[in-house]
């Protein structure tokens, strides 16, 4: 809830006129105080007794959302599923984007993108491709499925695989570390303080992001 509060407050602030700009460490602090003046640290009681409840309105309260969230979720699947089925495709249209770029290139990519474009550099690691970053990405997951379309359940990554930056944020369901499966990658968690549907669109509008992005770029050869 105090997330949620502050989340809103940095939205009204941006909305306002002229609109301003809370840094987010700001918002990070102002979240603790908020925890700290409620005493929500020794009320661990309000755990169980929230559960408790909820346990007995589950029928009535999630029933009726059924429908709504899986409008929301099927998209992402729906994405997904449709990688897994012309997948060479969109990873030929991408690769051909990237070979007609001359001197070196960092490939950003996105949730789905990330996927194809992890699969890009595992299958041919174009020359001039200096690093792959990705966000919100599930290639992780995929490989602990067995579901990636070039790279075999539990198969280790080519050895020349290009430098990898991947970022995650934990309010983003559809988001996943990479570096407990492949160890050449480099993690870094940003927190976007929003929902998980809206934290998963949310990387490009973060510091956090770009910081990280810029520290990986300028520390490569």
């Amino acid at each position: 809830f105090a997330e949620a509060v502050v989340a809103q407050m940095m939205h009204d602030a941006s909305h306002a006129s002229p609109p301003v700009a809370i840094p987010l460490l700001a918002g990070v602090k102002i979240v603790d105080r908020l925890l700290y003046d409620w005493k929500q640290i020794s009320l661990a009681i309000l755990k169980d007794l929230f559960l408790k409840f909820f346990g007995g309105v589950t029928k009535t309260v999630l029933r009726p959302m059924r429908a709504g969230a899986s409008r929301a979720v099927a998209p992402a699947i729906g994405d997904i599923l449709r990688y897994q089925a012309i997948g060479r495709k969109i990873r030929a249209f991408i690769r051909e984007k990237i070979d007609a770029i001359s001197g070196d290139v960092f490939v950003l990519s996105h949730s789905l993108g990330g996927i194809a474009c992890f699969e890009i550099m595992v299958e041919s690691r174009p020359a001039h491709v200096k690093g792959l970053i990705t966000a919100g990405s599930q290639a992780p997951l995929l490989h602990e499925f067995g579901a990636l379309q070039t790279l075999k359940e539990g198969a280790p990554l080519p050895e020349k695989f290009v430098p990898w930056l991947n970022l995650y944020d934990e309010n983003d369901l559809l988001s996943y570390r990479a570096d407990r499966v492949f160890q050449c990658a480099v993690d870094k968690r940003v927190d976007s303080m929003l929902p998980p549907f809206a934290a998963h669109s949310a990387y490009w509008k973060l510091d956090e992001t770009w910081i990280a992005i810029r520290a990986f770029m300028t520390q490569m050869p």
